[in-house]
């Protein structure tokens, strides 16, 4: 999934009514196909409209039809990423189960920034990395051409859920054990329904790179553990990049389209943990010569370096039970 807006130092809310019905349980395979700190307020933004139990989804989000990709699902509370109706936005979407009434909440929030938005990808709820660039014709306050990640996250709204994903401070190359522990609850301990809470606190935009040096990031997947994210790059220099977190540092390529040829044809990567091979990220194409198969970047010790790769076409990758939401998977990162 692609998307396109225009940046810089603004941000709408907008309030939104939407009409939801069947998600589907494959989670996993339909996620997001994805130098200094700058705060932006929106304590003067409107309070979202919200609409409660949209029929047969009142017991059941995965009962509603989603047009966005899930960020983060549980029992009680998803949130997911949509590209805006115009091409300058980003709609953040929130569900939520009121445990007092049983009814489903949904609110939509629209971003806006000031270059054009080519992939988006989460480690957790709430917390973002926006990938775009200037086009030629590139506006004031922009250079023409270059590209820039944005790290995006939101302060925590008093009566609404939170979703807190633990980070490892280890270096790249050094292996990192088991599964992130998440923490999850409501805010000040009481649930309050969206149309009663306080306006949304601040957003933090943190620049993770800004330079002509990549092209298009067509995808993007972040690591769990929030060392480093991992770039898909369509145009210029292509190939798939690694670039560090934790701190901040430069990409680096890993493989390039002669060295990993299914690169040419991604257009999502996602991170999984596996029962028997720990951490694997799988990339999904677009169609081209690798139409229908999966590339699998197996990182066996969990230290941000990919060992092996393998590419399997949809029948091995089902007859290997990697499929979805097979019990081979321990987790997809996103549903809890």
């Amino acid at each position: 999934m692609k998307f396109a807006m225009l940046a810089g130092a603004g941000l709408a809310l907008v309030a939104a009514i939407v009409v939801i019905g069947h998600r589907g349980s494959d989670v996993g395979d339909r996620r997001l196909d994805q130098l200094g700190a700058q705060a932006l307020d929106v304590s003067e933004q409107p309070a979202p409209t919200v609409v409660q139990g949209a029929g047969r989804g009142d017991s059941d989000p995965g009962s509603w039809a989603v047009a966005v990709a899930p960020t983060f699902s549980q029992p009680v509370f998803t949130q997911g990423i949509a590209r805006g109706l115009a091409p300058t936005s980003l709609v953040l979407e929130n569900r939520e189960k009121d445990p007092a009434t049983g009814k489903w909440e949904l609110s939509k929030y629209d971003f806006s920034t000031s270059y054009e938005i080519d992939s988006v990808c989460s480690r957790q709820a709430y917390e973002f990395y926006v990938a775009g660039h200037y086009p030629l014709s590139s506006p004031a306050g922009g250079v023409a051409g270059q590209t820039v990640i944005e790290k995006w996250t939101h302060s925590p709204v008093t009566g609404a859920y939170f979703c807190n994903r633990a980070t490892a401070s280890t270096p790249i190359g050094q292996p990192v054990a088991g599964i992130p522990a998440v923490t999850t609850g409501i805010n000040g301990g009481t649930y309050i329904p969206a149309a009663q809470r306080p306006r949304p606190g601040r957003q933090t935009r943190t620049v993770v790179y800004s330079g002509p040096t990549l092209g298009i990031v067509k995808a993007m997947a972040c690591d769990p553990e929030g060392r480093f994210l991992f770039l898909v790059v369509s145009s210029g220099a292509q190939g798939l990049y690694e670039l560090p977190l934790q701190p901040i540092g430069s990409p680096s390529p890993i493989y390039s389209p002669s060295t990993l040829p299914f690169i040419s044809d991604c257009r999502s990567i996602t991170p999984r943990q596996h029962v028997q091979n720990s951490r694997i990220y799988v990339l999904m194409p677009d169609g081209g010569a690798h139409s229908g198969s999966r590339e699998l970047l197996f990182d066996h010790d969990n230290d941000g370096i990919i060992d092996t790769v393998q590419e399997l076409t949809r029948q091995q990758y089902n007859a290997g039970g990697y499929r979805g939401t097979s019990a081979s998977w321990l987790t997809d990162f996103v549903t809890f």
